[in-house]
C-alpha cells in the first residue's frame, strides 16, 4: 500500500462497488442498450411486470424494469409510446395526464396535436440520453470488475482500525472509504513513497506509526474534517526526532481539526495548513517552531499558546481571530518573527502577546478590535511585545479600535542600543494610547506612522526616553510628527478631561467650574524642558520631566484635585524620585506627596500626584 495513486484508485473502485451493492435489489443486473434485448435473467422479483405497459418517459434508473423474464425478452426494450410529450406550450388543465410513481418528473400538461412531432423528437432524445448513461454505467462496472480482480490478485482487502475485514456493503466500509487519511513518511520521503506508513483514519494512529518508526519525518494529512484531540509528545519516542512536521495536503481552507492540538517536548517542529476549532498549545519544545497557514478559533481561551520555547518562533500566513482569550500568546528564548498574521476580535486578551529573548520582527499584520472585561489586567491591546534583546521592529502593521492601546512595546533591560522601529503603520482609535513605546534608555523611531484618534493620546513614551520622528512622504493619512498631541483641550463641568502632552505625562482635569458660560473653557498643558522652568531646581535634583498646567475660563472646584501622572521606565524605577510644585507666591519649589504604582505587565510604572492647584510640576531624581 505504498503507492498513493493505487490506494486512491482502490478507494474509488470500492466506493463504486459499494454503491452498486446498496442500490441493486437483485442478485444480478443486466443493462440494456437501446433496441437490443438484455441477456436472459435467471429470476425476477415480480412476474406481473411482464404485462405492465411502459410509461411515456422511461425512469432513469429502475433495475426492476431492466431484468425481464426469459420467456419474453422482446419486451425489455419497448419502442417509445406515441403519446403527447410535454412542451413549453400552455394547454388546458383537463388534458394533463395523471402522474405515476414510475415517472421522475411527470408532465403537467399535454401537448397540442400540432406539436406531436416535437414531442416524439424529445422522447427520442431522452431515450438516447438514457442509453448513453447506461453505457457509462457499463463502463464503470467494467472498471469495477477489473479493479476488484486487481485487488484480489494483490491480496488487498478493506479493514477497520483493528485490522478486521469490513463487508463492502456496510456503513463502516463507506465511512472508512470516504474518511481522510493521515500518513507518516520518514524524512526525505514524499507522500506515499517507499517507507511510508499505511494511510490511517486518525491522527493518533499516524502518530503511533511515527513513534514506532522512530527518526525524523512528516505526517501528511489529506484534506477533510477531523474530530479529535491531537497530542504529539516527544517523550513518547525512544529518541525524540530532531525535526518533525504535520502538514496538510490541502490548506487551512479545506482541512479542519475540531479539538485541541497539543505539542510538547519536541525539537524543531512545523505545523502547516489547518483550521483548528479549539486551542493550539506548544509547550517545552526546543529549536525552531514554525506555524504556517493556520486558522485558530478557540471559544474556551487563547487561540495559540507557546510557553517554555527554547529557541525561535516563526508564524506566517495565519489567523487567530474570535478567541475567548488572546489571539496568540508566545514566550520564547529566541527570536520571534510574525508575517501576514491576523489577530482580531479576541475577547479578554491581546491580539498578540509576545515576550522574546531575542529580537521581535512583525510585518504585514493586523491586530484590531481586541477587548478586555477587566481593565486592571491591562490586556485588550492590539500588540503587547517585550524583548530581552535590542530590537523590536514593526512594519506595515495596523492596530485599531482596541480597548487598551494599539501597541505596547518594551525592553526588559536598559541598553542605549535598544531600538524600537515603527514604519508605515497605523495605530488609531484605541481606548488608551496609539503606541506605548518603552525603549529603556534606547530610542523609539516613528517613521511614517498614523497615531490619530486615540483616547489618551498618540503615544506614551516614559520620561527619560529618546524619540525620533521621521518625515512621512508616503500616505497622506499617516503622520510623522508630534502634531497629534493636543496641549489645549475643552474642559467640562460634568466630566473629567485627560491631556497627553507627549512627554511621558498625563494630566487629568476633574469637572470644573466655568467662569463665563458664554465662553469656551479650556485646559492647557505645556511640556517643559529644564530651561523652561520658572526657577532653578534645588541643588542635587536631576530634572526628568516637567509640565505647566493651566485653566482658561475655568476654576478647580473647592475640594477637587488635579492629577499628574509621570510614567517612569523600568531602568529608572528603583531610583529616588521627588515631585516639585512651583509656588508663584513665594517663588520657591514645594515638594509634594506622591504614590508609585508599578505596571503589572512591563518594567516601570507611574508616579502620581494629586494637587488642588494648577501651575508648574517637575519630576526630579535625587
Amino acid at each position: 500500500m505504498s503507492n498513493p495513486h493505487l490506494m486512491k484508485t482502490i478507494r474509488i473502485v470500492a466506493l463504486l462497488v459499494l454503491a452498486f451493492a446498496l442500490l441493486m435489489p437483485f442478485d444480478s443486473v443486466a443493462y440494456a442498450q437501446e433496441g437490443d434485448p438484455p441477456p436472459p435473467a435467471t429470476e425476477t422479483e415480480d412476474p406481473q411486470q411482464e404485462s405492465e405497459e411502459p410509461s411515456a418517459e422511461e425512469p432513469e434508473d429502475d433495475p426492476g424494469d431492466e431484468a425481464e423474464p426469459e420467456a419474453e425478452p422482446e419486451e425489455s426494450a419497448p419502442e417509445p409510446v406515441e403519446e403527447p410529450a410535454p412542451t413549453e406550450e400552455p394547454v388546458s388543465e383537463e388534458a394533463a395526464p395523471e402522474p405515476t410513481d414510475e415517472v421522475e418528473e411527470p408532465a403537467e400538461e399535454a401537448a397540442p396535436a400540432e406539436d406531436q412531432e416535437t414531442g416524439d423528437q424529445e422522447t427520442e432524445e431522452q431515450a438516447a440520453e438514457e442509453s448513453d448513461a447506461e453505457e457509462t454505467d457499463l463502463g464503470e462496472a467494467a472498471a469495477v470488475s477489473d479493479a476488484v480482480v486487481a485487488m484480489n490478485e494483490g491480496d488487498i482487502m478493506l479493514v477497520d482500525e483493528d485490522g478486521e475485514p469490513l463487508p463492502m456493503g456496510s456503513q463502516e466500509a463507506a465511512e472508512a472509504l470516504t474518511a481522510p487519511d493521515p500518513m507518516f513518511c520518514p524524512e526525505g520521503v514524499a507522500y506515499g513513497g517507499a517507507g511510508c506508513s499505511a494511510a490511517y483514519t486518525t491522527f493518533a494512529e499516524a502518530i503511533a506509526a511515527a513513534i514506532a518508526a522512530g527518526g525524523n519525518g512528516t505526517i501528511y494529512v489529506e484534506a477533510g474534517d477531523y474530530t479529535e484531540d491531537v497530542t504529539v509528545d516527544g517523550s513518547g519516542w525512544t529518541t525524540t526526532p530532531g525535526s518533525f512536521t504535520i502538514q496538510s495536503l490541502g490548506d487551512s481552507s479545506d482541512t479542519t481539526i475540531t479539538g485541541n492540538v497539543i505539542v510538547t517536548n519536541m525539537n524543531d517542529f512545523m505545523l502547516e495548513g489547518f483550521t483548528i476549532m479549539g486551542g493550539l498549545v506548544f509547550d517545552s519544545n526546543t529549536g525552531t517552531l514554525t506555524v504556517s497557514d493556520v486558522n485558530v478559533t478557540n471559544t474556551g481561551g487563547t487561540g495559540m499558546t507557546v510557553t517554555n520555547q527554547t529557541g525561535d518562533v516563526e508564524v506566517s500566513d495565519s489567523q487567530f481571530n474570535d478567541n475567548a482569550g488572546s489571539g496568540m500568546d508566545v514566550q520564547a528564548t529566541g527570536t520571534v518573527t510574525v508575517r501576514n498574521v491576523q489577530a482580531n476580535n479576541n475577547q479578554d486578551g491581546d491580539g498578540a502577546s509576545i515576550v522574546a529573548g531575542g529580537y521581535v520582527d512583525i510585518s504585514d499584520s493586523t491586530f484590531n478590535y481586541n477587548t478586555n472585561s477587566n481593565p486592571g489586567d491591562y490586556v485588550g491591546n492590539g500588540l503587547f511585545v517585550g524583548s530581552d534583546s535590542t530590537s523590536i521592529t514593526l512594519n506595515n502593521v495596523v492596530a485599531m479600535y482596541n480597548e487598551e492601546s494599539g501597541a505596547v512595546l518594551w525592553f526588559s533591560t536598559a541598553d542605549t542600543a535598544n531600538e524600537i522601529l515603527i514604519q508605515n503603520s497605523s495605530f488609531k482609535y484605541n481606548g488608551e494610547f496609539g503606541v506605548w513605546a518603552q525603549p529603556e534608555s534606547g530610542t523609539v523611531i516613528f517613521d511614517c506612522v498614523n497615531l490619530a484618534g486615540n483616547a489618551l493620546g498618540a503615544k506614551m513614551v516614559p520620561v527619560g526616553e529618546s524619540v525620533v520622528w521621521v518625515a512621512c512622504p508616503c500616505d497622506d493619512d499617516k503622520k510623522g510628527d508630534d502634531d497629534e498631541y493636543k496641549i489645549k483641550v475643552p474642559v467640562s463641568s460634568e466630566t473629567s478631561t485627560i491631556v497627553n502632552p507627549g512627554n511621558g505625562t498625563l494630566i487629568t482635569f476633574p469637572p470644573v467650574d466655568i467662569i463665563d458660560e458664554d465662553e469656551d473653557a479650556w485646559g492647557k498643558v505645556l511640556p517643559l524642558t529644564e530651561d523652561d522652568l520658572p526657577g532653578e531646581l534645588p541643588l542635587g535634583d536631576i530634572f526628568k520631566a516637567g509640565v505647566d498646567v493651566q485653566l482658561i475660563n475655568a476654576l478647580l472646584p473647592p475640594g477637587s484635585f488635579l492629577t499628574v501622572d509621570f510614567f517612569v521606565p523600568g531602568y529608572l524605577w528603583d531610583e529616588d524620585f521627588a515631585v516639585l510644585f512651583w509656588d508663584a507666591d513665594t517663588g520657591e519649589w514645594v515638594e509634594l506627596p506622591f504614590t508609585m504604582e508599578p505596571h503589572p505587565r512591563i518594567p516601570g510604572g507611574r508616579i502620581t500626584v494629586e494637587w488642588p492647584e494648577t501651575g508648574v510640576f517637575a519630576l526630579v531624581m535625587r
